[in-house]
């Protein structure tokens, strides 16, 4: 007769590994998509959502990170990437992502509740997070960033209350963006300190100088998370960047990003 215990099993449980993922949103004006190629070429070590809100293309899954040739034009994702990957392969090669959530000529309020840009960029942030966990093991504990390139229209707004709000403003888009996230997200992360990239003063009908680079360094922090690309590439109404200022600008981040994290 068969006894009624049976044995489960002699050795012992070994859990899966621990795996990382980093997570960077690229948010902002049309800089933070870019308006002229950026670096060619794809890698798969690497996911990438990309999305010109308001217009086109915008992503349905995530896919390998890509540069022009693909789409027009991708500004800074794909030498970012780059520069994550020849810096440190191991810790971010096949552990990281890339959302792009960029809408050209948008001002800091309308990236805040009530606005009528506002559902549009929330649905866009919205469905790529619900689809990002299945892209990695179930045990993966997520690492989030945001890249914030936004002020081009800010900074043409000629009135100090408002151009004094753009750190207040920046926060309470921050807080937005985690709840957003948190909406569609379960898994376990964290959000590390944001990085501001700095509006140019050049930019052509600039008012109240130094009013939102100012108000962006606040919102940074610190120097190590403002990232300033006064000195790279830009068209004649420093608007937009050059081809070669956004793959400079990518490499830049890229860079910053391996020097602050532990």
């Amino acid at each position: 007769m068969l006894s009624k215990l049976t044995r489960q099993g002699t050795g012992s449980y070994v859990p899966p590994p621990p795996f990382e993922v980093n997570g960077f949103f690229n948010t902002g004006q049309s800089n933070s998509f870019g308006v002229n190629p950026g670096m060619p070429g794809v890698t798969g070590a690497i996911l990438y959502w990309d999305s010109s809100i308001g217009n086109s293309p915008i992503s349905t899954f995530w896919h390998s990170l890509h540069g022009t040739g693909v789409h027009l034009s991708h500004g800074i994702d794909r030498s970012f990437g780059e520069a994550l990957l020849v810096g440190d392969n191991a810790r971010y090669s096949g552990h990281t992502f890339i959302l792009n959530a960029a809408y050209g000529s948008t001002s800091y309020l309308d990236w805040l509740p009530g606005s009528d840009e506002f559902p549009a960029i929330e649905a866009t942030i919205q469905s790529a997070m619900a689809l990002i966990a299945a892209q990695y093991p179930s045990n993966a504990t997520y690492h989030f960033r945001e890249i914030r390139n936004l002020g081009q229209t800010d900074i043409r707004v000629n009135s100090q209350a408002y151009q004094d709000g753009w750190a207040a403003a920046n926060a309470d888009w921050q807080s937005e963006l985690a709840t957003m996230v948190s909406a569609v997200f379960s898994a376990p992360h964290s959000w590390l300190q944001n990085m501001i990239v700095k509006t140019n003063p050049l930019t052509s009908g600039a008012v109240l100088l130094p009013t939102i680079p100012d108000q962006q360094l606040i919102a940074a922090g610190d120097t190590d998370h403002f990232i300033d690309a006064d000195d790279l590439g830009w068209e004649a109404d420093h608007v937009h960047m050059t081809s070669q200022g956004y793959i400079d600008l990518g490499e830049r981040i890229g860079n910053r990003i391996l020097t602050i994290d532990p």
